[in-house]
């Protein structure tokens, strides 16, 4: 446990300041060579990437490596151990650095402009200078000038959640759109800075046709979807291997401890089960990268869960970005996507598929050139951790489609199951998928994965809605069951499989009893729900069989 305790004071969880994290000999992931190719230009640079992928810290680099170092220390700094520290960079040339953080002040348009005013009058008063004006994008236009002629070098600008104020507000379109206005206002005073700009640095979760930051900066350079900085935030695996090699069998013991995973774990067995939670993040078709904020929280818990999304409000914010359309929240994959349509989005009108892809509950998969040659994206939900907040998010939505109460039937299930009934958890499921307006169930054509992933969808977000603490496809060193229900009052616990398949002419009664079968099989063969067993919890193993239209039939392994 000391080593535990040693290797999690080396996380850098919600460390924003690169020069902390190095200072503090923090666990980090050189990103410098990619830091060096941008800093060593002219060209102004956009970056989008989702809430806590590591953004700030990427700018806060960029911040001391622009602002210079200790004169007292070696000529690199903080860098010396870092690939830049080999480079040709010059370390002892400095820069003035104004550093605007948006997430601020953004609950009217009033308190935005009043943030805006606060921040860069502080600066200004640091600095000792002057910058007195009727509007807070005149206000930067003269900082950035009177910094650059006080220093006699150009100055560094960077600008972190840009969009804040109008993404944290798409509840509210008055809102939004005022403070929409009121950035674009303040971004294009930029128009006459060039000639006094060294750098520039925006960040942020959407684009919403970068809210006027394209008339404010001439030639802005987005690097989003750019291949040589796919993997600039978060981690890629090979960054994983090198940052946690020491973490992992700790890691691994301590959920051993917890009932997490069995004896006969390997380290190979916790990677694979971390990859399937936090990995498959990419914008470009080929560079994968983790997510850091849900790796970080993973080794400061040793325990797998979503971190992300408990993290800022997503089920709410998932709900109002589907409007219409819940049972896109299910949809793990998403083919024909043409690369503009995430790429642009204006205020008001941003489509679900690009606030999910743009927000980080959709990734690229690949990208491919029509016989247009326009570029078109294969876009999935990324790993387990967000399928899990998708299916949280519908489960909020599905009992007013179905018209009915959670506390009507919230007990049935649990009965059916304690008793052993499977007639009566067949009726349960049966109505389930019974209830879905015909319209929602998924079309001809869709692939069996497709189907199978839905109905399982389903269940999952019923049985939340229902209060039971239900996993999903919960990890374990066998394999991973499709669902897990835990009743606290006496160590109930319920381990269902589920399988699809289609009728092709033949019994279908007798294809779902062959379903049915297969699916009870497969709990009993990998024994499914044993990580999570002790000697006075009560296991039912369940196998459901499920066709189209969601026909189904659950079957109970008596012997248990």
């Amino acid at each position: 446990m000391d080593e535990a305790k040693s290797l999690k004071r080396k996380l850098p969880t919600g460390i924003q300041s690169f020069a902390k994290l190095m200072e503090d000999g923090l666990v980090y992931a050189d990103k410098t060579r990619m830091i060096y190719e941008l800093a060593r230009t002219r060209k102004p640079y956009f970056l989008a990437r989702p809430r806590r992928f590591g953004k700030s810290l990427l700018l806060s680099a960029f911040e001391a490596l622009f602002a210079g170092q200790d004169p007292d220390g070696p000529p690199q700094g903080i860098f010396k151990d870092l690939w830049i520290g080999g480079s040709d960079w010059d370390f002892s040339k400095k820069y003035p650095v104004v550093y605007l953080n948006m997430n601020e002040g953004y609950e009217s348009r009033e308190m935005l402009k009043a943030t805006l005013e606060d921040t860069l009058s502080t600066v200004a008063l640091r600095e000792g200078l002057d910058i007195s004006a009727p509007a807070p994008g005149r206000m930067l236009a003269k900082l950035i000038e009177r910094l650059s002629l006080k220093y006699k070098a150009r100055t560094v600008l960077l600008i972190d959640e840009y969009d804040a104020p109008v993404s944290e507000n798409l509840h509210d379109i008055g809102l939004m759109t005022e403070n929409s206005e009121e950035l674009k206002i303040f971004y294009s005073s930029l128009k006459n800075c060039d000639k006094h700009l060294r750098f520039v640095m925006v960040t942020g979760v959407t684009r919403y046709a970068m809210i006027g930051l394209s008339a404010g900066l001439n030639n802005l350079t987005d690097i989003t979807f750019d291949d040589g900085y796919s993997g600039i935030c978060g981690f890629t695996l090979e960054e994983f291997d090198a940052c946690f090699k020491d973490f992992l069998p700790v890691s691994l013991e301590q959920m051993k401890i917890k009932g997490f995973m069995k004896e006969q774990s390997t380290v190979a067995d916790l990677r694979q089960n971390i990859f399937k939670w936090y990995d498959g993040y990419s914008w470009d078709g080929k560079t994968r990268v983790l997510n850091p904020w849900s790796i970080l929280r993973f080794f400061e818990t040793s325990r797998l869960s979503a971190f992300w999304g408990n993290n800022f409000p997503s089920v709410n914010f998932l709900s109002k970005l589907v409007k219409g359309e819940p049972f896109a929240l299910l949809e793990r994959k998403i083919g024909g996507v043409p690369l503009n349509v995430l790429e642009r989005s204006h205020t008001g009108s941003l489509t679900p598929v690009a606030g999910r892809f743009q927000t980080g509950y959709l990734t690229i998969e690949k990208i491919t050139a029509n016989e247009d040659m326009d570029l078109v994206c294969a876009l999935k939900t990324p790993n387990m951790e967000i399928e899990k907040i998708n299916s949280e998010a519908f489960s909020g939505i599905l009992f007013d489609l179905l018209a009915r109460k959670p506390q009507e039937v919230q007990d049935d299930l649990e009965y059916a199951v304690r008793i052993r009934d499977a007639a009566k958890i067949t009726e349960i499921f049966s109505s389930l998928y019974a209830g879905l307006p015909a319209r929602h169930h998924p079309r001809l054509g869709k692939s069996m994965e497709e189907n199978e992933s839905f109905y399982h969808s389903v269940m999952y977000a019923y049985c939340v809605k229902l209060g039971r603490l239900t996993l999903a496809e919960h990890p374990e060193a066998v394999g991973i069951p499709d669902l897990i229900l835990l009743f606290q009052r006496d160590s109930l616990e319920a381990v269902i499989e589920l399988k699809f398949g289609r009728s092709e002419g033949g019994d279908p009664d007798k294809l779902l009893t062959g379903l049915a079968r297969d699916a009870l099989a497969a709990v009993n063969r990998k024994d499914y729900g044993s990580s999570l067993r002790t000697g006075a919890k009560q296991t039912v193993k369940i196998g459901v069989g499920v066709t189209a239209r969601g026909k189904c039939l659950a079957l109970i392994d008596d012997a248990a």
